[in-house]
C-alpha cells in the first residue's frame, strides 16, 4: 500500500494543502501519522478523490456561460496580507522513503493484530471465567437439593471456590464430565454430614437407653431393698447401687444385664453388713472376757 504526503496528494487533486487536510479531518481521505507527526494518505483514497473530481468537471453542470467567460475580471483594489505559514507546512513536503512507509503500515498492522489480540484474549477469560462460575453455580444447586442444613451448605461453597478451578477443571473437559466431577466431590461433604448425623443419633438413642436402664436399674433395687433392710442401711445401698450403674451400664446391655448387675450390688452389700456385724459381735465378747478376767483379779474386802 502506497502512501502520499499532503503536498503531493493535493498536487494530484490540484488543490491546495489545506483542502486536503479538511477532507482528512472529515474522513474523506484515510491518513496515518508518522513517528514524526508526518500525515501520509494513502494513495489509493486519492486516485478515488481524483476520479470523482473528473466526472464532476465532465458532466452537464460543469459547463460554463460564454458570457461568463467573456467578462474582464475585476482587479481586487484590497490590501494583500502577508499569510502566515501553517505550523505543519513545513514538514509537508518532507517526502518519506518506500522503506519508511513499508515499516509505518507494518508497525500499524501490528498495533490492529496486537488490538485484535487483546480482545480475543479478554473474550476468552471472560468465557472461562463464566464457565468456572457456572460448575460453582451447579455445585450449589446440588447441595441445596439435598436439604443439607445451612452450616453445611457454607462448608460446600468454601469447597467448591478451592475446588473448581481451571487447572482441575480445564475447558478441555467435556462440560458434562466437569460436572460430574463436581456432584461427586459435593456428594463426599453430603456423606459426610449424613455420616456425621447418624453418630449423632446413635450417641442420643445410646444415652437414652442408657438413661432407661439406669432408671430401671435404681427401681429394681428400691424394689429389692423394702422389705428385711433398716431405713439407713436401705439408703446407703441404694446410693451404692446408682453409684455402680452409671459407671458399669454400656447401651449394648439388656435390662437381664441390669439386675443381675444390681442383685450383685446388693449381695456384696449384705455380705459386708454381716461382716461388719460378726465382727462387732466378737469385738463385744473379747470385751465382755476382759471385764471378767479384772474382776476375778479384785481382792475381796
Amino acid at each position: 500500500m502506497n502512501y502520499l504526503s499532503v503536498g503531493e496528494a493535493a498536487k494530484r487533486l490540484g488543490v491546495s494543502v489545506d483542502v486536503v487536510r479538511s477532507l482528512v479531518e472529515r474522513g474523506e481521505l484515510r491518513a496515518i501519522r508518522t513517528g514524526g507527526g508526518h500525515r501520509r494518505i494513502r494513495d489509493d483514497d486519492v486516485e478515488r478523490r481524483r476520479t470523482t473530481q473528473r466526472a464532476s468537471r465532465s458532466g452537464p453542470h460543469a459547463r460554463h456561460s460564454p458570457s461568463l467567460e467573456r467578462r474582464p475580471v475585476a482587479k481586487s483594489t484590497a490590501r494583500k496580507w502577508p499569510v502566515e505559514p501553517h505550523r505543519d507546512r513545513q514538514f509537508e513536503e518532507d517526502p518519506l522513503s518506500f522503506e519508511d512507509l513499508e515499516a509505518e503500515g507494518q508497525r500499524e498492522a501490528a498495533k490492529e493484530r496486537a488490538a485484535a489480540d487483546a480482545k480475543a484474549q479478554a473474550a476468552a477469560a471472560e468465557a472461562e471465567r463464566q464457565r468456572i462460575e457456572g460448575l460453582k453455580k451447579y455445585g450449589r444447586d446440588a447441595a441445596r437439593s439435598s436439604l443439607l442444613p445451612t452450616d453445611w451448605q457454607a462448608r460446600v461453597v468454601e469447597d467448591l471456590e478451592e475446588f473448581v478451578t481451571p487447572k482441575r477443571l480445564p475447558s478441555s473437559l467435556p462440560s458434562w464430565e466437569a460436572q460430574q466431577i463436581v456432584k461427586s466431590r459435593v456428594d463426599g461433604i453430603i456423606k459426610q454430614y449424613r455420616d456425621a448425623e447418624d453418630q449423632r443419633r446413635k450417641r442420643d438413642d445410646d444415652q437414652r437407653k442408657i438413661d432407661w436402664l439406669i432408671a430401671s436399674g435404681k427401681n429394681y433395687a428400691v424394689s429389692e431393698t423394702i422389705l428385711g433392710w433398716d431405713s439407713s442401711e436401705q439408703d446407703r445401698a441404694r446410693r451404692e447401687v446408682e453409684s455402680e450403674l452409671k459407671q458399669k451400664v454400656k447401651a449394648d446391655m439388656s435390662y437381664g444385664h441390669v439386675k443381675d448387675l444390681v442383685d450383685d450390688v446388693l449381695k456384696q452389700w449384705e455380705d459386708d453388713t454381716e461382716d461388719d456385724y460378726e465382727d462387732e459381735d466378737e469385738d463385744q465378747d473379747e470385751t465382755d472376757g476382759e471385764a471378767a478376767v479384772e474382776e476375778d483379779d479384785d481382792p475381796e474386802w
